[in-house]
């Protein structure tokens, strides 16, 4: 029987994966607008603002599940995200914004669905 990997073995791996700048986030609650008396978009609650990795729906092949989470490999998005395994986790009603993308410069204006 095979001990599990602890979260320092991976460490050096993560850190040459996860190479760009994301944020996860979630829209605010709207707010009135005292000067036109329309509500308006709140500010974005951020559920992570760190390292991660960005890739297209072809990149990486592997995928780690782990017990009790859940997860959907039935994907149709174009891009993949990785964060670290202490990272909150995200709902599919979170947005993803790509602020510092370090391989794929296209990615940096990004900003999608989770």
């Amino acid at each position: 029987m095979s001990s599990p990997i602890s979260l320092a073995a991976l460490a050096p791996i993560m850190s040459r994966i996860m190479v760009d700048t994301v944020q996860i986030f979630r829209p605010g609650p709207e707010v009135l607008d005292p000067d036109s008396g329309v509500y308006i978009p709140g500010p974005d609650f951020i559920v992570y603002e760190e390292l991660g990795a960005v890739f297209s729906a072809g990149g990486p092949g592997m995928v780690l599940s782990l017990a009790g989470q859940v997860y959907a490999d039935d994907t149709r998005d174009r891009y993949r995200l990785l964060t670290p395994l202490d990272a909150p986790l995200a709902s599919r009603e979170d947005s993803v914004r790509v602020i510092a993308a370090t391989q794929d410069q296209v990615l940096e204006p990004l900003c999608c669905p989770s």
